[in-house]
């Protein structure tokens, strides 16, 4: 049998041990789990298991990003992916003073920009947190670091119950 993403076959002559392990990661975590030929009865049936739990974990986390920062310290600014800076205009007019909200989407890096001399300091940086905001929301990924560190500990549980 050929591995699959996040299944991968492991035989070690030196212990006899032979099997499958899943692994997932998210948010920085590695959710790891190993499926025993000898345990399964046969390597056809360890890896069954092994598709399942895949599939089951993958339904579980569906809305968590591969990679997201949960440790890290909250912006200076208080929002991540929204600061300020100074903008050139198209037709290369003096730099202006402006929030500016970034996020990614499918790969590619997005902004919107925000200039205080149009809206105000308090308007255009509530303009930038929000656009982040409608950003995330948009792509229907978690950020919440509480649900993502909630949802990793039942993926986790899940794999522990699994035989």
């Amino acid at each position: 049998m050929k591995s699959l993403k996040n299944i991968m076959r492991f035989d070690y002559p030196e212990t006899g041990y032979k099997g499958w392990r899943l692994s997932v990661t998210r948010a920085g975590t590695d959710l790891v789990k190993y499926f025993s030929d000898r345990e399964y009865g046969s390597s056809k049936r360890a890896f069954q298991a092994a598709e399942k739990a895949r599939t089951s974990v993958h339904r579980m986390l569906k809305n968590i990003p591969e990679r997201v920062a949960i440790s890290a310290k909250p912006a200076s600014r208080g929002v991540r992916g929204v600061h300020r800076a100074h903008t050139i205009g198209r037709k290369g007019d003096p730099q202006r003073p402006a929030w500016v909200a970034t996020w990614t989407e499918k790969g590619n890096r997005r902004t919107r920009k925000f200039p205080v001399d149009k809206h105000g300091e308090r308007k255009a940086k509530q303009l930038a947190i929000s656009a982040r905001k409608e950003a995330e929301n948009s792509q229907g990924l978690i950020r919440d670091k509480s649900v993502i560190r909630e949802k990793l500990n039942e993926a986790q549980k899940y794999l522990d119950r699994v035989r």
